[in-house]
């Protein structure tokens, strides 16, 4: 939400919860920031928590009430789960609306997340783990009751309590079956720990992408908090580097089948691993009969149907498009396995007699499931011959000829309608918010309220600066290509003030009445930072009914964003001022040649070009001592941006980036820790053609706008050396 003062946050909750009172921040959600409430109640303290979602706009009425809209769809969504005992209950909920503003205030239960309980105590013990696996199936199956889709199952949306047990919560981004199946809209929305490859691809999917991130959470409790496929590194969670978490993420998501857990045995491991197919359908049908294997397991009993088994083999493979991958040379051919079916209990094979599945006897019962033979599992199995002797040959070509003719039928059809799906894709237009920030270049204080808006996704806004009285903007218009990441989706506005615009002073404080005793209270100064957490806090006393007007503390690697002026202290009010700041930021050097540098998203670029510098960690320490860093590129604007300035802004041959594999050969990290998820390889390239081209670097050949890996020589028509800095100045 946009920065508001804690006392106007208080005054607005009083007029819809008058018993209730802030008392401290919570986080940040999915949509806004969550705070704490109490109220107290015959001597006794009760609490929840309250989202906060806010949207202020200068245009139209009806912009603020599809925002309100488009965001009581989490309300909705809740709501018709309410009552039901493994889900997040809202206990109410209010739409303020004021004058280009609209706020929406969510009251819900206070739980402690699973993800704090896990690092706070270590881990959950299996008793844990399978009891939140009966709850947030039972929490599913009353969502597959209702056709919504959770989309985001993760350790840090499901909760505890002492009382209910385990329970799902956080349906920020849930949309029902319906509406997803009507739009066409399967965009890869989640956490991409969790997430089912389907989703990440863009293939339609169904709630079986909701089994499947509850079996990655519930793999990942019964593996010592490791994520799938990290245990290779050898290395407690807490010490697992991002590129390590990334690159199994990846190998996940191709459809590498999963290990069995360090902490369940062969029966448990089968059943969370069926979880985690990557084909939807060989996962459960439904969260019922998931927790039914579950449940079967904890009473040490036969499933009534068998699992898969995950354990084997792949078998047949499910072909997957291209996208961002720690291998960018093994996009072709890059496959889903999927895994044989059925475990079953070991049977005693007579002459001829090939062992069937059978039901599960679980670990109780002295054997383990082992899987069918399958005849896609690359195992010998009989061929079928052709036509037996004496029949007419010419009756068997014209049944090859049949089977011809269909399949070409078939394979015109599968074309006409996937074009028509491609073109009614490129017909939908995704629609995302952008926020416009208006602030004082001097110290970046905030001179107006920021406003949200909308537009097309990969589409360029261009914005006009709003006139403000006593100020003038630096510049009159900016431009932005909008992406999925919201966040990112930042126009800012810098202003200088005008000669002559003084502050006005606050009017006198009004003075006690003759013979009328002063009164002195005490105030609170709260400061947080921009994600809503608590950097300190002090007091003053005053008299009540005086204004005071604190300065904002200064706080060592920040700087202030906004806060109220001054605060008139009551008697019997909430005397709080809060104040929001934001991490500083370095400034690019002022010696660069002016009109050298360009800027993007609030990051300043140089291509910085030299003949001093022999390497690429010369060139990481150079970076650095300007206050900034190599440059990182994380979508296709960006990259197409920062190509167009070093080959036609700066007329250089190329230049080096932030992105290098000088660690581990084949495992590209960006210098500053960001997943490598975004890459634009030339075909053919990586190559490490001469064994030590470690280093990332714009593409001189065709075609534009690719990437190729150097050993970060010195260019051999300039005998210089090239690389791009990267600063963030927002």
């Amino acid at each position: 939400m946009t920065a508001s003062s804690y006392s106007q946050l208080q005054s607005q909750l009083s007029s819809v919860w008058p018993d209730w009172k802030i008392t401290g921040t919570l986080g940040k959600g999915t949509f806004g920031y969550v705070y704490q409430l109490v109220r107290n109640d015959l001597g006794r303290d009760y609490t929840c928590a309250m989202k906060v979602l806010q949207m202020i706009s200068d245009e139209s009425d009806e912009n603020l009430e599809e925002f309100v809209r488009s965001v009581s769809h989490e309300i909705d969504m809740m709501m018709q789960l309410k009552g039901y005992p493994n889900i997040v209950t809202i206990e109410d909920y209010a739409v303020l609306r004021g004058d280009g503003t609209r706020t929406i205030l969510i009251r819900m239960e206070q739980l402690e997340s699973v993800e704090k309980i896990k690092n706070s105590r270590g881990g959950l013990s299996r008793t844990q783990t399978l009891q939140l696996g009966l709850d947030i199936c039972s929490a599913l199956i009353c969502c597959e009751e209702k056709n919504i889709i959770h989309r985001d199952i993760k350790l840090s949306n499901i909760f505890y309590s002492e009382k209910g047990g385990y329970k799902l919560g956080d349906f920020g981004i849930s949309r029902t079956m319906d509406s997803i199946h009507e739009k066409m809209s399967m965009s890869s929305a989640g956490t991409i720990q969790y997430m089912a490859p389907e989703v990440y691809h863009g293939y339609k999917y169904d709630s079986s992408a909701d089994l499947y991130s509850l079996g990655i959470a519930l793999y990942i409790l019964l593996n010592r908090n490791l994520p799938p496929l990290c245990n290779a590194y050898n290395t407690p969670a807490g010490n697992l580097s991002i590129s390590m978490v990334h690159e199994a993420n990846m190998r996940r998501l191709r459809g590498e089948p999963l290990p069995p857990p360090l902490d369940a045995d062969e029966y448990l491991a089968s059943i969370i691993c069926t979880a985690c197919s990557p084909d939807p359908a060989r996962r459960f049908p439904t969260a019922s009969r998931f927790r039914d294997a579950l449940q079967a397991y904890i009473d040490h009993r036969p499933l009534s149907q068998p699992v898969s088994s995950p354990l084997s083999a792949p078998a047949a493979a499910v072909p997957l498009k291209k996208q961002g991958s720690l291998h960018p040379q093994g996009y072709e051919g890059t496959t889903i396995s999927e895994p044989v079916p059925g475990p079953g209990p070991v049977q005693k094979a007579g002459p001829g007699i090939r062992p069937e599945p059978g039901p599960q006897s679980g670990p109780a019962a002295g054997t383990y499931p082992v899987p069918h033979e399958n005849p896609y599992n690359n195992g010998p199995y009989e061929r079928k011959k052709g036509p037996a002797s004496g029949k007419p040959v010419f009756a068997y070509g014209l049944l090859v000829a049949l089977i011809a003719a269909l399949a070409l039928c078939l394979v015109l059809l599968v074309g006409k309608n996937k074009e028509k799906d491609s073109q009614e894709k490129k017909d939908i237009t995704v629609i995302v918010t952008y926020t416009v920030r208006y602030l004082d270049a001097s110290d970046k204080t905030m001179v107006s309220e920021s406003t949200v808006k909308e537009g097309g996704l990969g589409t360029t806004v261009t914005v006009q600066a709003k006139d403000l009285e006593g100020f003038t903007p630096v510049t009159e218009e900016e431009s932005i290509k909008l992406t999925e990441d919201e966040s990112a989706n930042v126009v800012t506005f810098y202003y200088r003030k005008d000669s002559g615009n003084i502050p006005q002073t606050d009017d006198p404080a009004p003075q006690a009445e003759s013979g009328s005793e002063s009164v002195t209270v005490t105030y609170t100064v709260v400061c947080f930072d921009t994600d809503g957490n608590q950097l300190l806090s002090s007091s003053g006393t005053g008299t009540a009914g005086s204004t005071v007007s604190p300065a904002p503390p200064e706080i060592t690697g920040y700087i202030l964003e906004s806060g109220p002026d001054s605060l008139t202290l009551s008697e019997e009010g909430d005397n709080t001022l809060i104040y929001y700041y934001e991490p500083e930021v370095s400034e690019p050097a002022a010696d660069l040649p002016a009109g050298s540098t360009i800027s993007y998203k609030g990051h300043t670029y140089y291509a910085y070009e030299t003949s001093d510098i022999d390497s690429y960690q010369e060139a990481q320490t150079y970076a650095e001592s300007r206050g900034g860093y190599l440059a990182v590129i994380n979508d296709d604007a960006e990259n197409t941006l920062l190509y167009d300035y070093v080959f036609y802004g700066r007329n250089l041959p190329s230049a080096y980036f932030g992105l290098s594999d000088e660690n581990a050969e084949g495992y590209w990290e960006w210098v500053d820790g960001t997943p490598y998820s975004y890459d634009n390889w030339a075909k053919g390239q990586p190559d490490n053609q001469h064994g030590a081209e470690n280093y990332a670097l714009f593409y001189y050949k065709d075609p534009a706008y690719t990437w190729n890996d150097g050993d970060f020589g010195k260019d051999s028509t300039r005998g210089t050396v090239i690389f791009l800095i990267e600063w963030d100045v927002e």
